[in-house]
């Protein structure tokens, strides 16, 4: 499953089984390589990080993620003034 948002692209690595598919209450998922491959091509050279954040309705899963890119983000523009990324 792909969606392409501006300049990015949302592309889902797990997929979840719809409870029609579940038996005896077991939690059923597909993991798509071929989907992560993809993602990370060009970047094998680069440290990877999977962040995977769950939790009930309105409880900041996506404020911690929107804080998270922000944070990164301003990272990445000021890479030369941090010393996090120098040797």
């Amino acid at each position: 499953m792909k969606a392409i948002t501006g300049e990015s692209e949302i592309v889902q690595i797990v997929e979840f089984a719809k409870k029609s598919k579940q038996k005896d209450g077991e939690n059923l998922a597909s993991f798509h390589l071929d989907a992560l491959k993809d993602v990370m091509k060009g970047t094998e050279d680069l440290p990877a990080l999977v962040v995977s954040i769950t939790g009930v309705y309105r409880s900041g899963k996506s404020f911690l993620l929107n804080l998270m890119l922000t944070y990164l983000s301003h990272l990445s523009e000021n890479v030369s003034q941090t010393h996090i990324y120098k040797q």
